[in-house]
C-alpha cells in the first residue's frame, strides 16, 4: 500500500513537472516571452515599451510559443526610427519621439522578430499574394524598403496591433491583415 501511495505521489509530480514545461491548464505557453531593457532605456520609454510588448502579445495568442524573449534599446542619434538584430535579439528605437510613433516602431520591430522567430511559409505566400506580389518574392529583398516583402509585413503587423494608422508608408490591403490576424490567433 505505501508504495502504491509512493508511485502514486511520484506520478503526479511528473505530470505537473510536465505540465509546466509544457502549457498551463487553459491551453496558454506556460512561458510569456519577456521584454527586457538594454542600459540607458529611459523609464517613461520603458513603460510604454510594456504595454507595446503586452498589446503585440494580446495580438498574437497562437504565437508565443515560438517567440523568445527580446531586449529593447535606444539610440538618440540614428538615420533609422528602428532596428532589429535578429542574431541577439535586439530591438533598437530612436529617441525621443511621440508616444503613438514609438510604439508604432516598436511593434513594426516586434514583427521582424516574430518573423525571424516563428517563419511561416504558408503566411509569406498568402501574405504576397494578398499584397500581389509575385509568388517568388524574395522575403527580405526589393529595389526599395517599400518593397520589400517582410517590410510590408511589418508595417501591416502595426494596425494588426495598434488598430488603424493614419499613414503605414506602404498600401496594405485588407486580405494581408485578415490572414495575419487569422495566423495571429491560430485559425
Amino acid at each position: 500500500m505505501r508504495a502504491h501511495r509512493i508511485t502514486a505521489a511520484l506520478v503526479a509530480i511528473a505530470a505537473a513537472g510536465l505540465l509546466a514545461l509544457g502549457t498551463a491548464a487553459d491551453g496558454a505557453p506556460a512561458h510569456r516571452p519577456a521584454i527586457r531593457f538594454a542600459d540607458g532605456v529611459p523609464d517613461d520609454v520603458q513603460q510604454l515599451a510594456l504595454r507595446t510588448w503586452d498589446e503585440f502579445l494580446t495580438a498574437f495568442p497562437a504565437r508565443t510559443g515560438c517567440l523568445p524573449d527580446v531586449t529593447l534599446a535606444s539610440a538618440w542619434t540614428s538615420r533609422r526610427k528602428g532596428h532589429y538584430d535578429p542574431e541577439l535579439r535586439v530591438v533598437t528605437i530612436r529617441i525621443p519621439g511621440t508616444a503613438p510613433n514609438l510604439s508604432a516602431t516598436m511593434v513594426h520591430e516586434f514583427a521582424h522578430h516574430l518573423d525571424f522567430s516563428c517563419p511561416d511559409r504558408p503566411l509569406r505566400r498568402a501574405f504576397l499574394a494578398d499584397q500581389g506580389l509575385p509568388a517568388g518574392s524574395y522575403w527580405r529583398h526589393g529595389p526599395s524598403w517599400d518593397a520589400v516583402p517582410a517590410e510590408q509585413f511589418a508595417q501591416a503587423v502595426i494596425p494588426v496591433v495598434l488598430g488603424p494608422q493614419p499613414d503605414l508608408g506602404i498600401v496594405v490591403r485588407p486580405a494581408s491583415l485578415r490572414d495575419i490576424r487569422a495566423w495571429a490567433r491560430g485559425d
